[in-house]
């Protein structure tokens, strides 16, 4: 009888045991997937806010050729070949006020400007937190410099923690100066 009862003991510890064992691995796996659904998040939040600050270059460029023409001058006054830098606050955009970028090495960082009584918030270059994002936009001509097509490539790069050399996201046009 006293042998029986040892054995039973003895089971109930191995099943304990692996019980405890299969409640560790659960939680190890469910923590583990929330960490992996939180760093997959992030990396997509990334990617919608680089479309969109991709696109935003992309108008920006748009705005000033409509600009432009609203003004009664060449539609594609100041649009030289090249690769700049652009935000809504660099406007007029070409020079003096528009970076021409002439080495990768140049391009610096937008910065996120927060005002809390206005519940605004915008990117640019001059005040505000800085961001991991670049952003760039090349201009290129189609033949000549008179030509009636001006394609535009707004470029957005920043880093990750997988890719340290930098994920991309361009959106790109062509611009006609139909008017």
């Amino acid at each position: 009888m006293e042998n029986k009862r040892a054995k039973e003991r003895g089971q109930l510890l191995v099943e304990a045991s692996v019980a405890t064992g299969i409640i560790v691995i659960l939680v190890i796996s469910v923590v583990t997937l929330s960490l992996r659904a939180l760093n997959q998040n992030r990396l997509v939040s990334d990617q919608v806010i680089a479309t969109n600050l991709a696109a935003e270059g992309y108008e920006i460029a748009k705005n000033i050729l409509d600009g432009n023409a609203y003004k009664g001058i060449a539609w594609n006054k100041g649009f030289l070949p090249g690769k700049y830098e652009v935000d809504y606050t660099s406007l007029p955009l070409f020079p003096p006020d528009f970076k021409k970028i002439d080495n990768e090495n140049d391009i610096r960082f937008l910065k996120l400007n927060v005002d809390d009584q206005l519940e605004t918030y915008g990117y640019n270059y001059d005040s505000g937190e800085y961001t991991p994002f670049k952003r760039t936009i090349l201009i290129s001509t189609v033949g000549s410099p008179t030509t009636n097509q001006i394609n535009i490539t707004s470029t957005v790069i920043w880093n990750t923690p997988k890719k340290p050399a930098g994920e991309t996201v361009s959106v790109s046009g062509a611009l006609l100066g139909w008017r």
